[in-house]
């Protein structure tokens, strides 16, 4: 077997390209630069040993978020404000999102610590971010008490940012999280609406109201206000950079059509974000039924995991283009928002209706994501010739025809 024939994925450019990429980036957040960063330093430097590999640090703190996860479908499946464990639950889940916040800042700490920075860890780490966007959805859901309502669909607002904040690492070659954003301020905002719920109640986010020129409003309308508002200003910035980079690149015609490429690319987001909200407020959907609300969440989660960490890859692998067209597994959101419209749900035949094919999308989807995921990280810790959850002897790496400078990276840096 050749080794062209090792890799299923990586085609010959995107392996050279791995050799070549470096990675820029900071976090320009007071609340990271003066309390997450040096909390996170001082762990590394004092618990983390020597042995235990980035992803290792990585993957323990997902693991939080994961038991989190857990523990609100074991004790509030319907994502109730009352109860007797919505309190303690909601409590552990702001540890748990804490921890993991606190984790994901060590890993790159860790990989300069033991000088084992690669393009790997970018990939492992923001494909570990994806994933615990959909995870987070439930104990966030729990903590305010949202139920399988509309409600529910207030979580999804981080994955706007979140998606067009990959889609600006493509572009602008470099991640300069601003003085507010998501991954510092985000998740400490998150983590104290828990600790509100654990001490007061969900109660709290409903009955609990405010007059605003003339209005009777409740917590939860602030918390959705200040989301969307949040979400807004971050969009336009990451499209004026995106727009900013592509002016400094290229010039006259080559900049129209760059401009219309770069932002064509946030179509297939589009079509996925539009269709889930309009799938899951459809008359009649059983997208939050309880038979059928466990399947939405696994194929929401996996759609958004696969077209993020495509980005990613196409970014370490030094392509000139993204390629979002290629994202096939949108089209099952999609699908599923079109056959629930009123129009054509009682015309569908049977093995076509919502209720039939929900499940074996969702399945399939989720094998694609998964599988996508294990091939990219396999096939670039191969081609790198480093291993995913180890420190230790390197592999044969692969031989470049024409070698170029190795530069490998830390996901985060100071």
């Amino acid at each position: 077997m050749s080794e062209a024939d090792q890799y299923e994925l990586l085609s010959p450019r995107q392996r050279a390209g791995l050799h070549r990429f470096v990675y820029h980036g900071g976090d320009s957040s007071l609340l990271y630069k003066f309390i997450l960063s040096p909390m996170a330093q001082w762990l590394v430097d004092t618990i983390i040993p020597l042995w235990m590999a980035p992803n290792v640090v990585t993957t323990i703190g997902l693991l939080f978020n994961i038991a989190s996860a857990v523990l609100v479908v074991l004790f509030n499946p319907e994502l109730s404000a009352t109860g007797p464990h919505v309190a303690w639950v909601a409590g552990v889940s702001a540890v748990g999102m804490f921890l993991y916040q606190t984790f994901d800042n060590m890993d790159g700490k860790q990989a300069r610590k033991t000088g084992s920075q690669s393009p790997l860890g970018l990939l492992f780490d923001h494909g570990c971010d994806a994933l615990n966007a959909g995870l987070s959805v439930l104990p966030v859901a729990s903590s305010l008490g949202l139920g399988w309502s509309r409600k529910l669909l207030f979580n999804l607002i981080p994955l706007i940012p979140f998606y067009v904040q990959t889609w600006e690492l493509f572009y602008v070659k470099s991640m300069i999280l601003p003085i507010i954003n998501g991954p510092s301020e985000g998740l400490v905002i998150a983590c104290s609406m828990m600790l509100v719920t654990y001490f007061t109640g969900s109660a709290t986010w409903f009955h609990t109201t405010q007059t605003v020129f003339g209005h009777s409003v409740v917590p939860y309308d602030f918390m959705v206000l200040f989301g969307f508002t949040g979400a807004g200003i971050t969009l336009v910035m990451q499209c004026f950079n995106v727009y900013r980079a592509l002016k400094r690149d290229l010039k006259g015609s080559d900049l129209l059509s760059g401009i219309a490429s770069a932002f064509s690319n946030l179509v297939v987001f589009t079509l996925f974000f539009g269709s889930v909200l309009l799938w899951c407020t459809s008359p009649g959907s059983i997208a939050l039924a309880p038979r059928f609300r466990w399947w939405t969440l696994l194929l929401v989660s996996s759609v958004f995991v696969e077209i993020v960490s495509h980005i990613n890859l196409m970014h370490i692998t030094m392509e000139p283009e993204l390629h979002p067209w290629k994202r096939y597994s949108v089209l099952s959101t999609v699908y599923l928002a079109i056959c629930t419209l009123p129009v054509l749900k009682a015309r569908l035949p049977f093995f076509l209706r919502e209720e039939s094919v929900l499940v074996l999308l969702s399945l399939v989807t989720a094998y694609i994501t998964f599988r996508t995921l294990h091939l990219m990280n396999t096939e670039v810790a191969q081609v790198l010739g480093i291993q995913v959850f180890l420190i230790g002897p390197p592999q044969k790496k692969e031989v470049v025809k024409k070698p170029s400078t190795r530069s490998q990276t830390g996901k985060k840096k100071d």
